[in-house]
């Protein structure tokens, strides 16, 4: 049996990492273990991240000639794993969580993660999920992550832990206990974060089992990372309830669950982040509710955006919707982020609608495809522009040339430097045998901008959009300029 120490330990350690097979918990070895050199006490350990794993079964065979403590590499090894009775393991899962506490007094937050090759039997399973919840009882900060496994399909003894001001659990099933979990904590949560939680049970969330409204009276952050079968908004919960008034920090990346304004509700004075994922059916519900207005939301600072039409359709007008509602958020608060779409048929309609936003950062345009005096220009009008994504460019007609002679001094007399934090352009192409047009708005854009050092294409892509542009560099009319341009090789 191996239990690992992922970091470096002594007595100013305020974090550990523990890796521990699932029989040693529950065969009494990883206690026997953790008594030993170096598991001492540590006072300041304030979070604990346990990451259970699989045993090899190769070792199990093996005697238990090698029960030793190894200092090397912080791995303590012994090879005897006994299958208990269930009454013993649950004995050895107090001792071993008793032994946490001391070893922990001031420990404040617990992380569970099982390994991707997980599989509980008949006999662990329902004792895991009794270990799960004895360590959230300890701590104010809980969370807990099983890539994939089916033990969550076990109903935990939550009842007991409460207190909670951090939870984060991912869903992989359609099992509701941390949703109660959740509830069972709403009035000291302040952070909540539930990753591919099912539509069906969302409403859990904020719905007692007698049907009756929860309220988070503290929470500031809430990641909501929802999928959806069906692809319809659930229908409203509790018209006028306030159930997150105290709300800072709001995060939907995959799609807006309910079919009201519900978390919106009462935080427009507290909101600070803003991450959504939009649709047209999104966009028609915060107009209807009137969410954001001129002097809604103060304190909003930072919002991200992307775009998502497949709710209702998949037309240029729902994107362009989509986009001219978010840049309506973000006249009240600087859009760092845009991830999304505009239409194809009007580069100059997308370009204008973002322009004005000096603060976006990242910009991701999917469906549109711009020239280089059109890249250049939207770098130059975005100071804080770090990362684009685009199409494939098209070349402008001045760029259809027959010799590339005195083509690097005529862009740069004419556009001087622009865009200082420009670093990476991501160009999606697929399929073209000649690399020499993406390549030349690349060397182009790179004398403009000082700072433009990454140029990433699709993988397939990569080995000759490289042999290209390395080509190119060489020619005469880019010698004067080939050291610069060189970093984008590397």
């Amino acid at each position: 049996m191996h239990i690992r120490l992922g970091y470096p330990i002594h007595d100013l350690t305020k974090e550990l990492v523990i890796e521990v097979p699932e029989a040693g918990i529950f065969g009494g070895q990883a206690l026997e273990r953790l008594t030993l050199s170096p598991y001492k006490e540590f006072p300041l350990v304030r979070k604990i991240k346990l990451f259970v794993s699989m045993d090899d079964e190769s070792e199990v065979a093996e005697t238990d000639e090698t029960d030793e403590v190894v200092e090397t590499d912080k791995v303590v090894e012994a090879n005897e794993i006994v299958k208990p009775d269930l009454q013993t393991i649950k004995a050895n899962v107090c001792a071993f969580v008793q032994r946490v506490i001391e070893m922990a007094p001031m420990l404040r937050e617990i992380s569970v993660e099982l390994d991707n090759n997980y599989d509980v039997d008949e006999i662990t399973t329902p004792h895991f999920g009794f270990l799960v919840m004895q360590l959230a009882q300890l701590v104010s900060r809980f969370e807990y992550g099983d890539h994939g496994n089916t033990f969550i399909l076990t109903k935990f003894p939550i009842e007991g832990v409460c207190n909670l001001v951090s939870i984060k659990c991912r869903f992989e099933v359609d099992d509701n206990q941390f949703t109660i979990l959740a509830r069972q904590n709403a009035t000291t949560l302040e952070h909540l974060s539930l990753e591919s939680i099912p539509e069906t049970i969302i409403s859990s969330l904020v719905q007692s089992s007698e049907g009756h409204s929860v309220v988070y009276p503290h929470l500031q952050t809430l990641k909501l990372c929802a999928y959806s079968n069906t692809g319809r908004l659930l229908l409203p919960v509790f018209p006028g309830a306030a159930l997150f008034p105290k709300l800072e920090s709001l995060v939907l990346p995959n799609f807006y669950p309910f079919g009201d304004d519900l978390l919106f509700r009462g935080n427009s004075a507290t909101l600070k982040h803003l991450v959504l994922r939009f649709s047209h059916d999104l966009v028609t519900l915060l107009r209807r509710y009137k969410i954001f207005t001129a002097t809604s939301h103060p304190m909003l600072h930072f919002v991200k955006v992307s775009y998502y039409d497949g709710l209702v359709s998949d037309t240029f007008a729902d994107a362009d919707e989509c986009m001219l509602f978010s840049l309506s958020v973000g006249s009240r608060a600087p859009v760092r982020e845009i991830h999304g779409a505009a239409s194809i048929e009007d580069p100059a309609k997308a370009l204008e609608m973002i322009g004005n936003h000096a603060d976006i950062q990242v910009l991701k345009l999917t469906r549109i495809r711009l020239g280089l005096k059109d890249i250049i220009s939207l770098v130059g009008s975005l100071p804080l522009l770090s990362d684009l994504h685009t199409q494939k460019p098209s070349l402008d007609s001045e760029l259809v040339v027959t010799t590339y002679d005195g083509l690097p001094e005529s862009v740069c007399k004419a556009y001087g430097q622009v865009g200082r934090r420009f670093r990476c352009w991501f160009i999606d192409y697929y399929g073209f045998r000649d690399h020499w047009d993406v390549v030349l708005c690349v060397l182009l854009l790179a004398l403009v901008c000082p700072n433009f050092d990454c140029a990433a294409t699709p993988p397939r892509e990569h080995t000759g959009f490289m042999k290209q542009m390395e080509d190119t560099i060489a020619l005469d009319a880019f010698k004067e300029y080939a050291p610069r341009l060189r970093r984008l090789l590397f």
